[in-house]
């Protein structure tokens, strides 16, 4: 069984007047939402055992938010710059390379490739538009990372700021 944490960035801020996509940070609202997600992971006992983020300011700072709950720092976090305006292929790529020796781990990146992945691997929804902060968990029953690209996972968790209340 592995189990496929995909999470989007949360909210930044608009791009800067420089025109660098990659250094847009985090707003006020963006980093709360972030640290409320590792309490609300944390509640439910969810803990991946690996992280891998886009190497983009906003990622790292959503990533280093998110740990804080843990106690965890982003040293642990392992950042692969081909995440950064990666496309659905190199998301599977990266994903199905994953050590097997791992159960669980948590992507961080951005749209609209993160909401193409999710929609190719969930067996039970279909998203228009991942939101900010949201954090789709997905269950496969495979031993292998690379069993991922045939598979289709079903659906653990889904939360969001936008959300009243999150799904299962």
């Amino acid at each position: 069984m592995k189990s496929l944490y995909l999470l989007r960035h949360a909210k930044a801020e608009f791009g800067l007047s420089d025109g660098s996509d990659f250094e847009r940070m985090l707003t006020p609202t963006g980093k709360q939402d972030a640290v409320r997600l590792g309490y609300r992971m944390m509640g439910r006992g969810m803990s991946p055992q690996h992280f891998v983020g886009s190497p983009s300011l906003r990622t790292r700072q959503t990533l280093q938010r998110l740990l804080e709950p843990f106690n965890q720092g982003d040293d642990q976090v392992e950042w692969v710059d081909e995440l950064y305006h990666a496309d659905e292929s190199t998301w599977m790529r990266i994903i199905s390379s994953a050590p097997n020796h791992l159960h669980s781990c948590l992507y961080c990146g951005h749209n609209p490739a993160l909401t193409q992945i999710a929609n190719r691997l969930s067996a039970d929804v279909q998203w228009d538009h991942m939101p900010t902060c949201g954090l789709l968990v997905l269950a496969f029953d495979v031993s292998n990372w690379d069993e991922l690209k045939g598979s289709k996972g079903r659906l653990v968790w889904f939360d969001s700021p936008k959300s009243d209340t999150t799904i299962l």
